[in-house]
């Protein structure tokens, strides 16, 4: 599934260049022109990353920062600040309030923009740990025998070894939980 980015931007214009570029490379675009229209888009879009304008109409960028900031659902989506604004009091309050990067327009090409995108959502992608359990260890065995259709870690498809792939809880970042799944080494399944 593509990663989804919302362009927020008063200049129609650069919503289009970003819009036909991100596009090309893959990923999913929404468009909004105010900082009204992109807390909505927020809340139904749904965004992997945001590209942030600040001097925009109704609400601007640090007004959006901040409301998302105010949100726990919403605050954990990397937004990366894309302004013609080089005061650094703006700079210093959208990093506070939670910006990942902030970028002035003129001096970034679309191309080095879109791989600070990249290379945002690579680092941003979800982590996932796996173990493999072994013979000999009293919880191991119990836990066999407790749950039959684990096989003694054996994939009931194919054979291969099972393990534990355990994922951090992402619609609750700060819970230190995980979601844990059983996993086929070989054929990739969830057992």
């Amino acid at each position: 599934m593509a990663a989804k980015i919302l362009i927020v931007d008063d200049e129609e214009i650069l919503r289009k260049i970003y819009t036909d570029r991100l596009t090309f490379e893959g990923f999913a675009i929404e468009n909004a022109a105010d900082g009204e229209e992109a807390l909505a888009k927020v809340k139904s879009f749904g965004p992997n990353l945001i590209l942030l304008d600040i001097l925009m109409p109704k609400l601007n960028g640090l007004q959006v920062l901040e409301q998302l900031n105010a949100d726990p659902s919403l605050k954990a989506i990397p937004v990366i600040v894309l302004s013609n604004v080089a005061n650094d009091e703006n700079i210093k309050k959208a990093l506070t309030l939670g910006a990942k990067d902030y970028l002035l327009k003129t001096n970034f090409s679309p191309n080095e923009i879109i791989n600070k995108i990249k290379t945002l959502l690579d680092t941003g992608v979800e982590k996932s740990y796996r173990i493999s359990p072994r013979d000999g260890y009293g919880d191991v065995i119990k836990l066999s025998q407790d749950f039959p259709f684990m096989n003694f870690y054996k994939c009931p498809s194919c054979g291969g070894n099972l393990v534990f792939e355990l994922k951090s809880d992402t619609k609750n970042p700060d819970s230190h939980e995980f979601v844990t799944s059983v996993v086929c080494d070989l054929c990739k399944k969830k057992v």
